[in-house]
């Protein structure tokens, strides 16, 4: 159960387009939106998303607060726990102006989520990223990004910060091979360090690099034309155990370890908040009220 003095309340809604696996939401874009209502109830600048369930679409999830996390509830089902974050410490990801990339798409040739809003390879209406694999460093990947190509639903002035968070969100899952290797999302922070800067009509550069591919974490970063940086984000990879569509056939993944498809792997002092570097337990008493 959640904590008994739990008292302030939000919810949100996350819109059927804003699809990543089948019939779920692209990580980044629910991280984003409940950082964002998260951090006015826990009033923190910044805030780390663990999702322990793939966020349902067009469904209102209800947020409950005390005094330091946010319970993100669907039903009674434990969804993500929001909590306030302390500032990156890992080094940044660098822009490296020389380094060469591959010119082809590995989503192009085999993509186990195709209708991901971000990345995938059927959306139109999309963010539409291809993160290319460097050329000579393995566990990097660039893309670019220019919010405004993505129409009137996406683009606006100011970027939605939500986006942000979903623009630096997939091209960290390419950093590993998500043919053979399919990862999705399971802990997320993002710091926006320039948000006047990050304008609909400008494109950016968008790297990121394994970190730790036992704990997969992985950072990316954002620059703008002139090289300078205005977001960046951390992240832990989990494999994925529930159904990849495989460019539109689903395909079952039983063989991967526990991850986002089996919640029970992602709750308390043994799952991915208490094995994650830095990180604090999951309290038992959400451990208890989600068995």
């Amino acid at each position: 159960m959640v904590d008994a003095d739990m008292s302030r309340r939000d919810t949100v809604t996350i819109d059927r387009r804003y699809s990543g696996p089948a019939r779920s939401a692209n990580g980044g874009i629910a991280s984003g939106l409940i950082a964002a209502r998260a951090s006015g109830l826990l009033e923190a600048r910044l805030v780390v998303v663990t999702l322990l369930r793939p966020p349902p679409l067009d469904k209102p999830l209800e947020l409950v607060s005390g005094s330091r996390r946010v319970h993100v509830l669907d039903g009674e089902d434990l969804v993500a726990i929001a909590t306030q974050a302390t500032e990156m410490s890992d080094p940044i990801i660098a822009l490296v102006p020389e380094e060469q990339f591959e010119t082809t798409y590995a989503g192009d040739t085999l993509h186990p989520f195709p209708h991901c809003f971000v990345c995938g390879t059927t959306r139109l209406d999309g963010l539409q990223l291809r993160p290319m694999k460097s050329a000579a460093r393995p566990g990097r990947v660039k893309c670019h990004w220019r919010p405004a190509d993505q129409g009137p639903n996406v683009a606006s002035r100011p970027v939605a910060e939500e986006m942000i968070w979903a623009a630096l969100d997939c091209p960290g899952g390419w950093t590993f091979d998500q043919g053979a290797d399919t990862r999705v999302l399971a802990r997320y922070t993002v710091s926006v360090v320039a948000p006047a800067n990050i304008l609909a009509e400008a494109t950016y550069s968008i790297v990121g690099q394994l970190r730790d591919r036992s704990r997969g974490r992985v950072g990316t970063a954002m620059y703008d034309q002139s090289g300078a940086l205005v977001a960046r984000a951390e992240a832990t990879w989990l494999p994925w155990t529930g159904m990849v569509e495989r460019q539109g056939r689903p395909t079952s993944q039983a063989d991967h370890s526990p991850g986002v498809g089996d919640p029970s792997a992602l709750l308390g002092p043994s799952g991915v908040a208490g094995r994650l570097r830095g990180a604090a337990p999951v309290p038992m008493e959400a451990e208890r009220g989600h068995c």
